[in-house]
């Protein structure tokens, strides 16, 4: 799941993802019911690191789990980086 991290005044879906910790629960609503997810990792990754750890990052086979990613690192030109948090089913 991909998100934005504007932090301007209206504010990104993903703006705070960066202070998520280990355990700490994320819920995903649907129209009909709602799933927990556990923090498993959430890491600040430079663009180069993300290329290098794609086959991982979004990875389709083994346990169900979510991974959430959003921009960080404003230069002023470009974002550098990207937050990335994987979480397993609770």
């Amino acid at each position: 799941m991909v998100g934005h991290s504007v932090r301007n005044r209206d504010g990104g879906v993903f703006d705070d993802i960066g202070e998520l910790s280990r355990g700490d629960v994320i819920q995903v609503e649907g129209s009909s019911s709602t799933v927990n997810y556990s923090v498993r990792s959430n890491n600040m990754l430079s663009k180069d690191e993300v290329a290098r750890n794609a086959a991982e990052i979004f990875a389709q086979s083994g346990v169900g789990r979510l991974v959430l990613i959003t921009c960080d690192d404003w230069d002023g030109k470009a974002w550098r980086s990207n937050v990335v948090t994987i979480a397993a089913p609770v």
